[in-house]
């Protein structure tokens, strides 16, 4: 228990920040993401008649805190009579690792006279989804079915403006009809069904002609082919039914680049072996093309790491962890082209593992007296250390399958002796955060007295070993991992200096260590740790004071997390490893979490055919118009298939 005599040694020295020049900050962690939805079993709302719904989906950005308002993204094009749409229109989503970003998809049947029916609606957070295998989360409807939601790298590269026309199609329409001819853009995708094709753009209809002349498109590069201009690209043109049944009337296959060269004879378009008709390229122009990357070296390779050992690390091969008395020891369990960035590792599986440090020393005061930084509230409100956990732990258990996280405790005494790295809770591992959170409540009742000085480098070397454990376990199946030290202390580190010398030996780990200095006290040493710079090391540390956001937990793991993406990519980039392809899954694997109670609502009845938010949402501000016909606002007389 607290021992009120005990002392703490804080005030150690540490060089002069104002000597060193300030130094750039690291990769930011923004990146953008493509949006792609899908639906199965929706329920039949269509009627007799009718028989299949015709779904639609809005996608909302909701909004958090003070600095952001509720808007509507865009809507998807209606497919008619149909209960599994999967939707062609995609959304680019702008994520930060850190700041949350929550969006609603509520989709909706077409009724008449905009008289739409709700069929349900789903909340996600963007960071999770992408966490998840494959990239795909699911929710079940209210009305009945299950939403899709899949995100992944957005790779801006320009937009093609193509014009096509079609040449003696033959008529699928019968004898005394023509058909009503309009085309898809297909490319092979991963999806939650394995590898398929995937709708990724479709054209206007063209009524009663079989010499069609379609409009020209704007189509971003990103969406069609991921910026890809060699893939393999599948055309099809189908004859328009109302009843949403449109008949194929040929198909050919092609390439960005070889569009770009308009051949002169066109395309044969075929079905069953048979030719069917021609389609020539009018215009294919491709615009903004991306620079190339200077930066990316596909020949650099890294030195090897740093050697370090721990003396007394015990046979499972990173923990140097005392373990108090009242424990139960358990061991840990084993768990073409240059890299582009994080979210290339992500969707390749990398996983991101967390352990957690925590400051035990007597300056953080009594904890069984309110206003103390480890004071444990009977009401269950959270200290500034809890609050720090629980904030920055969950954005990163987005990406961490498993759920386990290892807590050490530094700074407190056991039989007598100052244990600079200790085992918090009554297992190696905890369950999740709020399985953090117990263990570091339990640490209180395991005969522990705070002490002092702050010295966290054990924690460090513990962390780093832990790290490479894991990743050349990762290696050996062929996946790929990387390590968050989150060390929370409410002082300045005793021994600078050789808390400097323990960052440099293990910079070479796959390791980031995030510091958050809990309460008011003196860091100046500790953003020198973080300013500082060895040369030839990369920097692996960043410093956080917790007060300077503390009513605003999203901007403390905004600036946390800042630098992560950054620090992972540096990482595997100087070894010269490249990510690993997009995880397979199948539907079957995907865990479908229950129905949301949506409160939002729209305004459908603009003459100008843009979507309103009416009601609901964070931060929701009224008679604000959000999304326009050219930005993917729900327009009727844009998208195929729509009743007028």
């Amino acid at each position: 228990m607290f021992n009120p005599n005990s002392t703490s040694q804080l005030n150690g020295g540490y060089d002069n920040p104002s000597t060193h020049m300030p130094q750039p900050q690291g990769a930011k962690s923004k990146m953008k993401l493509l949006l792609t939805i899908n639906a199965t079993k929706l329920s039949n709302v269509g009627g007799i008649v009718n028989q299949h719904t015709d779904p639609f989906a809005i996608v909302t950005v909701l909004g958090s805190g003070l600095t952001t308002n509720t808007r509507v993204l865009g809507s998807t094009e209606v497919i008619n009579n149909t209960i599994n749409p999967d939707w062609a229109e995609t959304f680019v989503l702008d994520y930060e690792l850190g700041k949350p970003l929550e969006i609603n998809i509520g989709v909706f049947h077409e009724g008449k006279k905009k008289k739409h029916v709700r069929l349900g609606d789903g909340t996600f957070d963007v960071g999770s989804i992408l966490g998840c295998t494959g990239n795909t989360k699911a929710k079940k409807l209210k009305g009945g079915g299950i939403l899709y939601a899949r995100v992944e790298k957005y790779k801006g590269a320009g937009t093609i403006r193509l014009k096509m026309c079609g040449k003696k199609l033959k008529n699928t329409d019968g004898l005394f009809n023509k058909s009503d001819p309009f085309y898809e853009i297909k490319r092979k995708d991963y999806t939650s069904k394995g590898m398929q094709w995937n709708t990724v753009f479709r054209s206007q209809v063209v009524k009663d002609n079989l010499n069609p002349n379609w409009p020209e498109e704007k189509i971003d590069l990103g969406k069609l082919c991921n910026g890809d201009k060699k893939m393999s690209l599948t055309f099809d043109v189908l004859d328009f039914e109302s009843s949403g049944k449109h008949v194929l009337m040929g198909s050919f296959i092609t390439t960005v680049g070889e569009l770009e060269t308009k051949p002169s004879s066109g395309y044969s378009l075929m079905k069953k072996g048979r030719k069917t008709g021609t389609v020539m390229v009018e215009t294919a122009f491709v615009e903004g093309k991306p620079k190339k990357n200077s930066n990316l070296d596909p020949n650099m390779m890294a030195n090897q790491m740093a050697a370090f050992s721990m003396n007394d690390s015990p046979s499972d091969g990173y923990t140097g962890a005392y373990l108090p008395p009242n424990s139960n020891k358990s061991g840990f369990n084993s768990s073409p082209g240059v890299p582009s960035n994080f979210l290339d590792y992500i969707q390749g599986g990398c996983k991101l593992n967390l352990c957690v440090g925590i400051d035990f020393t007597g300056s953080n005061g009594n904890p069984l007296q309110p206003g103390t930084l480890h004071y444990l509230s009977p009401d269950g409100r959270k200290n500034d250390y809890e609050s720090a956990i629980s904030g920055i732990g969950n954005v990163l258990m987005n990406f961490n399958g498993e759920q386990q996280v290892p807590v050490w405790g530094f700074g407190a005494k056991y039989g007598g002796s100052v244990r600079h790295c200790f085992q918090c809770g009554s297992s190696a591992k905890a369950n999740g955060i709020e399985g953090v959170l117990q263990s570091y409540r339990q640490t209180f009742g395991s005969g522990l007295i705070m002490s002092g000085p702050t010295v966290f480098s054990e924690v460090i070397f513990n962390a780093a070993s832990y790290a490479k454990k894991s990743q050349d376990e990762s290696m050996r199946i062929g996946g790929q991992s990387y390590t968050v030290l989150l060390l929370l202390t409410d002082g300045c580190v005793s021994d600078v200096n050789t808390t400097i010398q323990c960052l440099d030996v293990v910079s070479d780990s796959p390791l980031s260590v995030i510091i958050v200095g809990i309460g008011n006290a003196d860091f100046r040493g500790m953003t020198f740790l973080d300013d500082r710079r060895t040369h030839g090391k990369p920097d692996i540390v960043d410093f956080v004071p917790f007060n300077a956001h503390q009513n605003n937990i999203a901007s403390l793991t905004g600036a946390t997390l800042n630098e992560i993406p950054g620090q992972l990519e540096g990482y595997f980039r100087r070894r010269g490893v490249m990510p690993l392809p997009p995880v397979k899954h199948n539907e079957n694997d995907i865990y479908v979490e229950a129905a949301d109670n949506s409160n939002l609502s729209f305004d459908f009845s603009g003459t100008d055919g843009v979507i309103r938010v009416s009601g609901g949402g964070n931060n929701f501000q009224p008679n604000m118009a959000y999304g326009n016909p050219n930005a993917g606002a729900y327009n009727p007389s844009m998208v195929p298939g729509m009743q007028n």
